[in-house]
């Protein structure tokens, strides 16, 4: 079980890197993907995870996991929103397009 300090100092640490990726990601400017990254819709599901997976292996690790796991995370968030465009478009399940 965790003591105070080290649940403190965790959440702490968590939220500093919260922080830090919200303000990273505020460039002052508008763009058509709504900060997704994602600019164009891929032709199938398939092709948002290949995406998703050429945009990590160009990722170049600098030593800082936290940061490296950041980086990966978008990627993914980006194919997950990519793919949830592509079903709001094409999908034919009421209940999947509703969540």
């Amino acid at each position: 079980m965790f003591d105070s300090a080290t649940s403190f100092s965790t959440l702490t640490r968590a939220l500093l890197l919260a922080g830090s990726l919200l303000v990273g990601s505020c460039n002052g400017r508008s763009d058509a993907t709504n900060g997704t990254g994602v600019t164009a819709l891929p032709a199938t599901m398939m092709g948002a995870l290949h995406g998703m997976a050429q945009n990590s292996l160009a990722l170049v690790p600098t030593g800082n996991l936290d940061g490296y796991f950041a980086q990966l995370m978008r990627e993914n968030h980006r194919a997950a929103v990519a793919m949830s465009a592509l079903e709001l478009k094409q999908g034919q399940d009421p209940a999947l397009r509703n969540i």
